[in-house]
């Protein structure tokens, strides 16, 4: 007999990557969102599978003791945060214990001490928001997502932006809902406007806007006008992703108003943004990062450095002064001739920018003594990995968005002759259950 929409008690004993708290029916394992440790519950079956379920909480009938009320009005209908209900000390410790789990559940790594790296407050410390835009009867709508859904929760504020880029949004939003300019319909592929994107660099205060639309239709006028006169807004861009599917941005960009770029400065170094640059949303944590890396990996001053996967540059940058040679790679051309802009302003000569694919440009390399890696969450493609294990690096830092993918390349990197040296949880995303690590490894 099926357990859908069947309401069941049970006890939730441990958080699981993803953010669900676990419990135990009949045998299967129940994943809960938005519950915690300790916790007994009456929770509604949403999906059943042969080894565990799916539910949503219907009740608590005993709290956990480390439930606190939420900050935000949104938070259980927004899918942005899945741990506001828990003080943000409880959090790192939990991601910390996950990510230790995962590492010996997937890899079979035990790591004697994980170091964690928090945020000074867990609250606003996101630099980059992304809103769904949807139409809605006769208008649109803006505002994010629902956890697994594509049901739109409409935002007064949200607690995780910094405060300017907080503000900007409450501007940006009902500027843009009251104009012309349909929203996307995703299921007739109809309508105009997908997303808007707003980028806040800390340095100057400013930042930058991307309206991302389904094809090349012009933006009006008077809807540029009004977005420009908005403080702190230094430019407008377009987008054009004519494509179905959930990929945000497409590879056509025209500057509508403004500045074309936007500068950050992270650790003493300046970096040139674009507005569809990728950088760390956490500048703070991400600082503390890439500080890390000169002490942890011993660098003399007279290395050649490889940054595999390295975006607009910021850690090839960092490492600059600490290093012989830093040669980067990265495969989205614009990124590129950001870090190039960037090491030319700053007079960094040691700095070489390559475009192209990692494995392809590992491959052919034929020394470095210290490699870093930074991928997607995706991990480290093959034909990457079986490079690097040609090129053996007498040290490599993997900095990862992701522990299952980290744990599987860290084996892999055992495998081939290394040791894992030391390893740190950087708290890049707090209040959600996203883990950023940073291991260090040594050639035996």
């Amino acid at each position: 007999m099926s357990l859908i929409n069947k309401k069941i008690e049970i006890l939730l004993e441990y958080l699981a990557y993803g953010g669900d708290a676990v419990g135990r029916y009949q045998g299967r394992a129940v994943f809960v969102p938005y519950g915690l440790p300790e916790e007994r519950a009456v929770v509604r079956v949403v999906a059943e599978h042969k080894s565990y379920l799916r539910a949503e909480m219907a009740e608590i009938i005993s709290p956990s003791p480390l439930r606190m009320a939420p900050l935000c009005q949104h938070f259980g209908r927004c899918g942005g945060c899945q741990w506001q209900m828990m003080e943000y000390s409880r959090q790192v410790a939990y991601k910390k214990k996950i990510l230790e789990e995962t590492l010996l559940r997937l890899g079979g790594i035990t790591c004697s001490e994980i170091e964690t790296v928090p945020h000074s407050t867990g609250w606003r410390y996101r630099n980059k928001a992304q809103f769904p835009i949807i139409r809605a009867g006769l208008g649109k709508e803006i505002g994010y997502f629902a956890r697994g859904s594509h049901r739109l929760e409409r935002l007064s504020s949200c607690p995780i932006l910094e405060v300017p880029l907080g503000k900007m949004a409450e501007a940006v939003i009902p500027i843009v809902e009251s104009s012309s300019v349909t929203g996307y319909d995703e299921v007739r592929h109809g309508g105009q406007l997908r997303h808007l994107l707003l980028r806040f660099v800390r340095s100057s205060r400013q930042a930058l806007l991307t309206l991302v639309t389904k094809d090349c239709q012009e933006i009006p006028l008077p809807l540029i006008s009004m977005l420009a006169a908005i403080p702190g807004l230094a430019g407008i861009h377009q987008n054009i992703n004519p494509y179905r599917g959930n990929t945000i941005l497409g590879q056509r960009w025209r500057r509508l108003w403004g500045e074309a770029h936007l500068w950050e400065e992270m650790g003493g170094v300046k970096l040139r943004l674009s507005p569809g640059s990728f950088l760390q949303v956490n500048i703070e944590v991400a600082e503390k990062a890439y500080g890390l890396l000169p002490s942890a990996l011993e660098l003399r001053g007279d290395e050649e450095v490889l940054d595999v996967y390295s975006g607009i540059g910021a850690i090839a940058l960092s490492l600059s002064p600490f290093v012989g040679r830093v040669a980067a790679v990265e495969e989205v051309p614009s990124a590129v001739e950001d870090a190039r802009a960037s090491a030319r302003s700053q007079g960094m000569e040691n700095c070489r920018f390559i475009q192209g694919r990692a494995g392809e440009v590992l491959d052919a390399w034929e020394r470095a003594e210290v490699v870093v890696l930074d991928p997607p969450r995706k991990g480290v493609e093959e034909e990457a990995m079986a490079a690097l294990g040609k090129l053996q690096p007498e040290k490599i830092a993997y900095l990862s968005c992701n522990p299952a993918t980290l744990a599987r390349d860290l084996k892999r990197l055992l495998s081939m002759g290394y040791y894992l040296q030391r390893m740190w949880m950087m708290d890049m995303f707090p209040q959600t259950y996203h883990i950023e690590a940073l291991a260090i490894l040594r050639r035996k």
